[in-house]
C-alpha cells in the first residue's frame, strides 16, 4: 500500500493522467464521479483510487498557489512561500515586491547561508523594493530544522525591517518563517 502511494507521488503528470482516466473514467457523468470521490474520503481503507486522486489534488493546488498573483490572506501567502522554500537544504531570505493594491510584482531569493542561519542587511532588500518600484514587501526565510520558533535574530531582524520600511515609505507587512511541512507569520504571532 505505502508502496503505491511513492509510485502515484513520482508519476509525472502525464503517467498520473492516465492512471487517473483509467480509473475513473468507468463513471457514466460528472455527478457520478463526484459521488464517487466523495465515497472515497468517506471510507477508512487506502486504495490507489484515492491515492491517485489526492495526488490529483495536491498538484492543483501547488498548480494554483504557483500562479499568486495577490497577496489576500496570510494563509494563502504562507501556503504559496511554503511552496517556494520547501527544495532548499540551507536558510534562504526571500523577498516579495507588491505595488499598492498588494499584487505580486516580484519574488527573489535575496540570500542564502549556512544550514542554520542567514546574514543580510536591510538596505540590500530595500535597494531591491526600490529598483522593483515597490509600496509594500514580505520577507520569507525558511527553517531547514523544521522548528518555527523564531529566533532572536529573526524578531530583531523584523523589527528592523519594519521601522527602515517606515523611514523608507516601504511597508514591510510580514516575514514567514516556513518549512516543509507548516509556516508561521510574525505579524500574526505579535513578534512585530
Amino acid at each position: 500500500m505505502f508502496k503505491n502511494k511513492i509510485q502515484v507521488i513520482k508519476a509525472s503528470d502525464k503517467e498520473l493522467l492516465i492512471k487517473f482516466m483509467s480509473h475513473f473514467t468507468k463513471q457514466t457523468t460528472v455527478t457520478d464521479l463526484h459521488q464517487y470521490v466523495t465515497s472515497l474520503s468517506l471510507t477508512d481503507n487506502c486504495n490507489q483510487e484515492q491515492d491517485i486522486f489526492e495526488e490529483i489534488v495536491n498538484r492543483f493546488k501547488q498548480l494554483r498557489l504557483k500562479k499568486l498573483t495577490k497577496y489576500t490572506s496570510n494563509q494563502l501567502m504562507g501556503e504559496h512561500l511554503k511552496s517556494l522554500l520547501v527544495n532548499f537544504n540551507q536558510e534562504v531570505l526571500l523577498l516579495v515586491c507588491l505595488d499598492v493594491k498588494n499584487h505580486i510584482i516580484s519574488e527573489q531569493i535575496v540570500f542564502k547561508g549556512t544550514l542554520t542561519h542567514t546574514v543580510v542587511h536591510p538596505r540590500e532588500i530595500f535597494r531591491l523594493a526600490i529598483l522593483n518600484q515597490s509600496a509594500k514587501i514580505i520577507l520569507a526565510h525558511n527553517h531547514p530544522s523544521e522548528d518555527l520558533e523564531p529566533s532572536r535574530a529573526d524578531i530583531s531582524f523584523s523589527k528592523q525591517m519594519v521601522a527602515a520600511g517606515k523611514l523608507m515609505g516601504i511597508e514591510c507587512l510580514d516575514h514567514f518563517i516556513v518549512s516543509k511541512n507548516d509556516f508561521m507569520s510574525l505579524k500574526s504571532y505579535d513578534f512585530i
